[in-house]
């Protein structure tokens, strides 16, 4: 009966369902980090290192208070998501008509492609309040202009608003089948996108995306592995280093697909 209450409610008001979704997940994540001692570290890896993220792609950008909600040491040593560093040097190297984050948390990519791309617009989608809020404080500690916020990104947005030659970074929970089916996007053809899939959620997700795409783009795949960091942390237990250096996580797999004919 509840997975069939779920079914009836995520049809008939999609934007809504995935909101409660989101904040749900985001106050487990919270309630989980604050039981494992992570935000007792948060406050050591702060009072040791202070804000800026320290390497990394992003290396100088502000951290704001909540960055510090979340598992920060990633962010601020640099080590987050560190099997897409290459990708990302890449992708900041290049021109982008827009940049959509979809997914955007607390605003790390976000802010981060802004900073990067001072004439480029970044739009922010997010349909958790809380998220938004967290990237328009991120915004303003980091002195852009260039960061729209906009709640829940759907397909029909993608197929009625994306402009030519986008670049897309998508981190929605498993909502990519969804988001990337509709066949009344022709944008999708010259967009770049660099796609976190979740199998764990929607199997045979990550299979859909590659014969969806595969015939226009060149399709890249990286899976989560050993992390490394340049600061020395023999002041934090060691128990506690995966804490600071790696986000907790199941194996996780990230798609980068470059357009073909662009």
């Amino acid at each position: 009966m509840r997975t069939q209450l779920k079914h009836v409610v995520s049809t008939i008001a999609p934007q809504a369902f995935i909101a409660i979704q989101s904040i749900r997940s985001r106050r487990l994540s919270h309630r989980l980090f604050r039981q494992w001692g992570v935000h007792r570290l948060n406050i050591q890896l702060r009072e040791k290192f202070g804000t800026d993220v320290l390497d990394g792609p992003f290396k100088g950008m502000r951290l704001t208070g909540d960055a510090f909600l979340e598992q920060a040491g990633p962010y601020l040593l640099g080590t987050y998501e560190q099997e897409l560093h290459p990708w990302l040097e890449k992708l900041l190297r290049s021109h982008f008509s827009q940049v959509w984050d979809i997914g955007a948390k607390f605003g790390y990519y976000a802010v981060g492609f802004g900073r990067a791309m001072p004439d480029t617009t970044i739009f922010a989608f997010d349909t958790d309040w809380w998220a938004r809020r967290a990237t328009a404080r991120m915004t303003h500690a980091n002195g852009l202009t260039n960061v729209e916020l906009h709640k829940a990104c759907l397909a029909s947005t993608i197929a009625s608003r994306l402009p030519e030659r986008a670049l897309i970074i998508s981190d929605c929970e498993g909502y990519e089948r969804q988001l990337f089916d509709d066949p009344n996007a022709p944008a999708l053809q010259s967009a770049t996108m660099l796609i976190e899939t979740h199998d764990q959620f929607v199997p045979g997700v990550t299979d859909f995306l590659h014969e969806r795409f595969r015939s226009t783009h060149i399709i890249e795949s990286v899976t989560n592995g050993d992390r490394h960091t340049a600061v020395v942390l023999d002041f934090i237990e060691e128990s506690q280093i995966q804490f600071a250096t790696t986000e907790v996580r199941e194996q996780q797999r990230w798609l980068l697909l470059t357009p073909k004919n662009v």
